[in-house]
């Protein structure tokens, strides 16, 4: 039976929620779309993207981390990306996609995981594209 997008989402916001990743970050996992406004953490927001039906669901999964910037010393109190941790945080989030298994689902490889300015928002956050492929029958 195929799922919904919703499902879907649910299925990989569980699969993050209490991980290594969720771990390494200082922040909490959110579905699209209820992150706290505001928020200054580390925080993982998981959206479902595309998908298509089929005895094969195939489709794609969004993963962003957000890194807070930080102060650069300067007495307009501008601040810069903080270009070590984003590294950080994209090296830690291939290991842990390049290592995820699943009876449910196939990960067959994506995007460059990269960042990008958040506007508005003095953050960056590290984008994860996910491909799925989900037998049905």
């Amino acid at each position: 039976m195929n799922k919904t997008g919703a499902e879907i989402e649910s299925d990989f916001f569980n699969v993050i929620t209490g991980s290594e990743l969720e771990e390494f970050v200082n922040g909490s996992t959110y579905k699209r779309g209820v992150r706290p406004f505001g928020s200054n953490l580390e925080d993982i927001v998981v959206g479902f993207s595309a998908g298509i039906d089929g005895q094969r669901q195939t489709g794609a999964i969004d993963v962003n981390i957000y890194v807070p910037n930080i102060d650069a010393g300067s007495e307009d109190g501008r601040k810069v990306p903080n270009k070590s941790r984003i590294e950080a945080v994209e090296k830690k989030a291939r290991t842990f996609f390049d290592s995820l298994l699943s009876t449910e689902y196939d990960f067959p490889k994506a995007a460059t995981i990269q960042s990008f300015e958040a506007e508005g928002l003095e953050q960056y956050y590290v984008s994860i594209k996910i491909k799925y492929r989900r037998i049905t029958i």
